[in-house]
């Protein structure tokens, strides 16, 4: 068969029908083979199609698909233009006839979506990714690349290779690669280079080609990378970035097996250090601990139990603290200079192989400089205590901090409840040796700072307003998360003018918190009386101390707020609650539920803790003392067996 165009119609030649049929909008158009040849004239397609539409198919004589054979067709330009109006005439992949207006055809109705990775090297200082991907019907002349980073509006196309073709009847399989030069990695940044800090960017990566027949769609489909595979492709791609700096860049396969990319700075000397393979030895025989939160941070369980081991450990163990020289945290290490690591230093990459034991709140992957197949496989081996973040309750974490079939997590999962060790055991994977009921480092100086009567006073008209994210949504790009239940809730909230006559009538401060992994949309959000704070500018710790009345959704830090004796208002509106939220009994809360902002207006009124809400707080933690350090670390040198030399 034969498809191309003459005196502005669309001619089919050798096609196995003696009438083909068109409808549209109840207009029908039959089309008769005359001497092995059907002629689809302009001003018949006009009749048919004038506005945009998906396509239309031909149709046989018995109204069915017209499907040709696998056979080896033939084509010329296959597109009519005329002043405003084009057509185009095509085959699909399920070997479908097709025209469609105005509208090139879709990439997909050509591409087999089975592009994959086959290979990751550099060249010349340039990254190259080998692909290969089957295609139908037309052969593929151009081929080139998107690199977006996802959330944000950031994306670049970089050229493309096409290195062979082997087509078999009407199935072309190609082999490809993208060339993508530094200058176009280093655009990604933006100008704001992460030299010192944590690069949590994710870039996703596709790919497009055109044809010779006709322009088709610039859509670009996502490349594929199995986690079967992910240990095939070599992941440790390093070009050099600076007089000083390499830059890592790692593919890896998403959980949905597509291929992503990370970028990551890393400093030449600890790069060498790297490859060179040797290991800094400890300058003494002591075990060595190592704690940290998020690599820019020092702010809650992670720093207040190294402080806690330093003051009772630290001539015993090497005793230290993981965190960026960039860091707007290092105040808060102010007097511990001795016992700092510096994220991406040379000695970061010794304490990740020497370590004893890594305590985290949150992933302990993050004690490395740069995370690799090889890096991340040797922190697998790691003696690991995990802190936690929070107390878990309304939200369900297991998707991130649950054990997988390559990933333990940890060795030792803290916890604050008997409740909270079945829920750990049973949704999480642990096994109850593993789960030690010993409180949060961070809630010793939450109980400490409910003493302080002189503070609650003075801020008892003082509203913190602190919902928790949600998963999948920190990815949304701006219109799609201002389109999401989540953002118009709470910016109708912030601009309920009942509160306004709160601040008004009874001098009440507000403020909106947004969790760390939402920050980037505190832009969205305005208020003419309630201040939106970034982590920028304020420690969650220090905010907690420093309101009186918390508002949240499900959010842990709802107990550290309870625990210092203040009120907090749950505030869950059916429309706002994702697909992690997990109910639980109001016994398990120490804070009323509310579901609507008349309600909630009604209960900022009064900024005292009711005491059936105190009573709650037994069953919610354990303890009201302040050693839950200590008992982390005894139960954690045991567990390790570390106090046998002392």
């Amino acid at each position: 068969m034969e498809i191309k165009v003459e005196n502005k119609c669309f001619v089919i030649e050798n096609l196995k029908e003696s009438q083909i049929k068109l409808s549209n909008n109840g207009i029908n158009k039959s089309f008769d083979s005359v001497n092995g040849k059907i002629v689809i004239k302009f001003e018949d397609l006009q009749e048919l199609l004038k506005e945009k539409n998906q396509p239309l198919f031909f149709k046989s004589q018995h109204d069915e698909d017209i499907i040709v054979n696998n056979e080896i067709h033939k084509f010329g330009h296959t597109s009519i233009k005329k002043k405003k109006a084009t057509y185009y005439i095509y085959i699909t992949k399920e070997n479908k006839i097709a025209v469609i207006y105005n509208k090139r055809p879709a990439l997909l109705n050509f591409y087999n979506k089975n592009g994959v990775l086959e290979d990751v090297n550099v060249v010349n200082n340039q990254l190259i990714m080998k692909m290969s991907f089957e295609c139908y019907n037309y052969k593929p002349t151009y081929i080139e690349g998107k690199i977006k980073v996802r959330n944000k509006d950031i994306e670049i196309i970089v050229n493309g290779k096409i290195i062979d073709i082997n087509q078999n009847m009407n199935t072309f399989k190609v082999t490809a690669q993208l060339e993508i030069k530094l200058e176009e990695l280093e655009y990604l940044f933006m100008g704001d280079v992460p030299f010192y800090n944590y690069n949590s960017d994710i870039y996703d990566i596709s790919i497009n080609y055109q044809i010779d027949e006709m322009l088709i769609s610039k859509y670009y489909a996502r490349l594929k990378f199995s986690q079967q595979n992910k240990y095939l492709i070599n992941d440790e791609n390093w070009l050099e970035f600076s007089d000083t700096f390499m830059l890592l860049c790692r593919p890896y396969p998403t959980i949905y097996g597509n291929l992503s990319m990370r970028l990551i700075p890393v400093p030449k000397d600890t790069y060498q250090y790297y490859i060179s393979g040797s290991v800094m030895q400890r300058d003494n025989n002591k075990e060595s601990i190592v704690c940290l939160e998020y690599p820019e941070k020092a702010q809650e369980n992670g720093l207040i139990f190294f402080k806690w081991l330093v003051k009772k450990y630290g001539k015993k163990l090497n005793i230290y603290y993981l965190i960026s020289s960039a860091s707007n945290d290092l105040e808060n290490l102010k007097g511990y200079e001795n016992h700092i690591i510096y994220y991406k230093s040379k000695e970061n990459l010794a304490i990740a192989y020497n370590a004893s034991v890594i305590c985290h709140s949150h992933s302990a992957g993050y004690v490395l400089p740069f995370a690799t197949n090889k890096t991340e496989q040797m922190i697998n081996q790691k003696n690991r205590v995990f802190l936690q973040h929070g107390i878990i309750g309304s939200k369900d974490v297991s998707s991130i901090y649950g054990r997988k079939p390559n990933d333990k997590i940890a060795d030792l999962f803290v916890v604050s409840s008997n409740r909270e060790r079945e829920l750990v055991h049973k949704d999480y994977g642990f096994e109850n040796n593993e789960i030690i009921l010993t409180g949060l480092p961070r809630f010793d100086e939450v109980i400490k700072t409910r003493k302080d009567k002189y503070k609650k006073f003075k801020n008892k008209n003082k509203i913190l307003i602190m919902p928790t994210w949600r998963t999948g949504m920190h990815t949304f790009s701006d219109e799609k998360f201002m389109e999401s239940n989540y953002y118009k809730e709470f910016q109708t909230l912030i601009n309920n003018p009942k509160i306004y006559e709160l601040i008004e009538e009874k001098g009440y401060k507000v403020s909106l918190y947004l969790h760390r992994n939402f920050q980037v949309f505190n832009k969205l959000f305005s208020s003419e009386y309630i201040e939106i704070l970034s982590e920028q500018d304020h420690d969650v710790k220090d905010l907690l101390a420093e309101y009186q009345v918390l508002i949240t959704d499900y959010s842990s830090v709802g107990l550290d707020f309870a625990l210092m004796h203040k009120k907090v208002l749950y505030y869950r509106p059916k429309e706002i609650l994702g697909d992690d939220f997990v109910e639980e009994t109001t016994d398990l809360l120490p804070g009323k539920v509310i579901t609507t902002q008349d309600e909630l207006m009604s209960e900022l009124i009064n900024t005292s803790m009711y005491k059936e809400h105190k009573n709650n707080l037994d069953k919610i933690y354990k303890y009201s003392d302040k050693k839950a350090c200590k008992r982390i670390a005894e139960e954690m040198l045991s567990y390790f067996n570390l106090n046998r030399k002392f």
